[in-house]
């Protein structure tokens, strides 16, 4: 009798999960193990979670998804909300995103706050200004001497296990050289590898010593 009312609820948690899951445009298996998912769909497996606490408030973050895919299942997942009456708090440093989605911006700068504005009303330059505490000029202008500049560092089909495939990149004296991507996508693996903590699989890494003027 234990093992079917145990059958039964599990049954019964697995079509509700179903329903959270289709609230989200997620297309999962209840039973999967998390373990087992991205890291990206451990997070929607997350907010899914919050919604079935039917919150009147919910939190998010903007590192979810691949990045139109997630441009598209934030607009739609916060528009449900809205239309339900859930208060959402945004955390995000893409401006766009915030302009889209935000109906008031509130800027953080080493753990305090600096200040709450519409955002429909509040141009991009000020609020960036709020965020680095100094105007900071639009119009940057590259290096363009860099081009001719010797390599430092060469790395070629940069390969280990399945969380580095087939890296390639040179970086030239004089420039600065930031990697970038998704939580998960592989670039503190990158720097490990580049810089010697971790072993490589495959791939080549080729640089010059650094002369330092007397």
């Amino acid at each position: 009798m234990d093992d079917l009312v145990c059958w039964t609820k599990k049954k019964a948690l697995n079509k509700q999960a179903l329903a959270l899951f289709a609230r989200l445009n997620l297309r999962l298996d209840p039973q999967t193990l998390v373990g087992d998912l991205t890291v990206a769909r451990q997070q929607m497996v997350e907010i899914a979670k919050a919604l079935s606490f039917d919150s009147r408030t919910d939190y998010g973050r903007a590192n979810s998804c691949t990045e139109r895919r997630r441009d598209q299942r934030a607009v739609q997942n916060i528009a449900t909300a809205q239309g339900s009456g859930v208060g959402i708090i945004y955390i995000s440093h893409k401006m766009d995103e915030l302009k889209r989605i935000a109906d008031r911006v509130t800027v953080m700068r080493d753990g305090r706050g600096i200040g709450t504005l519409p955002a429909t009303e509040t141009p991009i330059a000020q609020i960036i200004s709020m965020m680095v505490g100094r105007e900071v000029d639009d119009h940057t202008t590259a290096n363009k001497a860099t081009a001719a500049n010797e390599v430092v560092l060469r790395v070629r089909g940069l390969c280990r296990d399945r969380a580095i495939q087939n890296v390639n990149f040179e970086l030239r004296r004089g420039e600065i050289l930031g990697f970038a991507g998704l939580m998960g996508a592989g670039r503190t693996e990158v720097a490990r590898a580049v810089f010697g903590a971790d072993p490589i699989d495959e791939g080549q890494i080729e640089g010059t010593r650094s002369q330092r003027p007397n």
